[in-house]
């Protein structure tokens, strides 16, 4: 379980996985931090050119983007009682 936040502490993404070395550093996997190009067309990860692109965003500006990691083994009913209770801006809603 992850949230990643601007410098004003307001929620911009909230993820869960179950593998955080997978998910932030890691070329095999398609992470946050080895985006392909095949990764933003259709099909692809979308969400992990989205939150490269935010990081970026935040690194030119010089906006500090927080990263906050929480171990539990309920991730997915964490993350999605969290998505009810907080709108973020890079979280796609799906009705």
């Amino acid at each position: 379980m992850y949230l990643l936040t601007d410098g004003n502490r307001n929620i911009l993404y909230i993820g869960e996985t179950l593998n955080l070395r997978q998910r932030f550093n890691d070329s095999r996997f398609g992470s946050y931090g080895f985006i392909t190009p095949a990764a933003c067309y259709e099909g692809g990860q979308s969400t992990n050119c989205k939150i490269n692109q935010l990081a970026l965003k935040h690194y030119e500006t010089n906006n500090p983007l927080r990263l906050y990691f929480m171990e539990t083994s309920n991730h997915k009913q964490v993350e999605r009682v969290l998505l009810q209770a907080f709108v973020t801006p890079y979280n796609v809603r799906k009705n």
